[in-house]
């Protein structure tokens, strides 16, 4: 199969989608979750998929004065160019097929480009099926993965995709050939870990951390929560997650979610924005006011119809840093009224005109010595452990779904 390095991403705003409203509707094909299982001697594509590069070692990479620069894992001296809407690297590993690499200018929804990238390679080759879709962090980037058998009339073949966020700047890598995985992630993680673009710095948040999806034994997403606090004790959350869930053995949902609320010293929220994307198209994008009279008004587009509606007229919104900080505290009580919570919280998924009511009680149990909790959102039950960075590792129940969450990575403190 041949591949392009001219792949045109369709652009979306800022995005964000309730997992556990989507997630209800799926439907996960048994042979295109399940890991294979070992039956005796290996086939040839079998121990092919085994194979890996040796031998390799890292070459610097720059580009126009340095204005991007790496230093990356190959086999000889990776190339990079400078196109419209990205730098494209190639990477020799000593295959057939070099890993190709991606270097976005701006943002892209993760989920939904590595998926329109896939496609639009397999576009041709209508006999394919997922193989594995994972989810992982390099240090404190997250990466998201899938890879996909392909079959023509004269050979097999998989393709491997790759997104990563959190680098200076979105990346997604891809490779055309059987076996070679860990060389890939490896050779991946080289460029997004050594990444430096002129002009773009770290970002300044005082806490952030990232959690990894699960359902049965995929790892099938990722959640990155971020928090900036401010002078006067007011604080800006920023959290999205990327996921691709198969559906069957050759199609998958895409799902970016992405939401900013700014809430007060006294943890009331005060304004959000709530964008979500399943597929590639907009499912709602969402803002949230408080006016000084205490109310709430939602103003955006919720599947396809326009937003204009007061959301509550006198209720206090809980902002996520306080929730948090909240939980927090209380798992460390030894006070049993004081342990249990409850706030009037906002998820436009569930309901983009009405306020949410989130529920927490423990339930008397330790994991690990940490507090378990019950947690009830939108008709939606969970139980999880509490630290000192808030929730651990939370399980949901959606209907015949579990899904499982837990945190891989922190930094910072609330």
């Amino acid at each position: 199969m041949e591949s392009s390095n001219h792949h045109q991403q369709k652009e979306f705003p800022v995005s964000r989608l309730a997992i556990y409203i989507t997630v209800l509707s799926l439907t996960l094909s048994a042979c295109a979750t399940n890991k294979s299982q070992p039956t005796g001697n290996k086939s040839v594509f079998d121990t092919a998929r085994e194979r890996e590069a040796v031998q390799l070692k890292h070459y610097p990479l720059s580009i126009d004065n340095k204005s991007l620069v790496a230093d990356v894992l190959a086999a000889s001296k990776p190339t990079v160019e400078n196109l419209e809407e990205y730098y494209y690297v190639s990477i020799p590993i000593s295959t057939q097929q070099p890993v190709e690499c991606l270097v976005y200018k701006d943002d892209i929804d993760p989920a939904s480009s590595l998926k329109n990238i896939m496609t639009e390679m397999l576009a041709e080759l209508p006999q394919n099926r997922i193989l594995d879709v994972d989810a992982g962090t390099f240090q404190h980037m997250p990466y998201l993965s899938q890879e996909s058998l392909y079959i023509t009339n004269k050979m097999a073949g998989t393709l491997k995709g790759m997104v990563i966020a959190e680098s200076p700047a979105p990346i997604i890598c891809f490779h055309d050939e059987v076996g070679y995985r860990e060389t890939f992630k490896k050779t991946a993680s080289s460029l997004a870990t050594s990444l430096k673009i002129s002009g773009v710095g770290a970002n300044q948040w005082q806490y952030s951390e990232v959690a990894i999806w699960q359902i049965k034994d995929m790892r099938v997403g990722f959640t990155v929560n971020q928090i900036a606090k401010h002078d006067k004790g007011d604080a800006t959350s920023y959290t999205f997650t990327s996921m691709i869930i198969p559906r069957s053995e050759s199609e998958s949902m895409s799902m970016d979610s992405y939401d900013v609320t700014h809430e007060n010293s006294s943890g009331l929220l005060l304004e959000g924005i709530y964008v979500d994307v399943e597929n590639g198209e907009i499912q709602h994008s969402i803002e949230l006011t408080r006016a000084n009279d205490g109310s709430y008004r939602a103003k955006g587009e919720f599947q396809g119809k326009k937003i204009n509606s007061v959301v509550s007229k006198n209720m206090k919104l809980a902002g996520t840093y306080h929730q948090t900080r909240a939980l927090i505290k209380a798992a460390q009580s030894k006070v049993a009224d004081i342990r249990s919570l409850s706030f009037d919280s906002y998820a436009p998924s569930a309901n983009p005109v009405k306020p949410m009511k989130v529920v927490l009680k423990p339930t008397g149990n330790t994991v690990e010595q940490m507090p378990e909790y019950d947690l009830n959102f939108s008709g939606i039950n969970a139980t999880g452990t509490v630290d000192r960075h808030g929730v651990n590792r939370m399980t949901l129940l959606m209907g015949p779904i579990e899904m499982k969450v837990s945190r891989v990575y922190s930094q910072g403190s609330h």
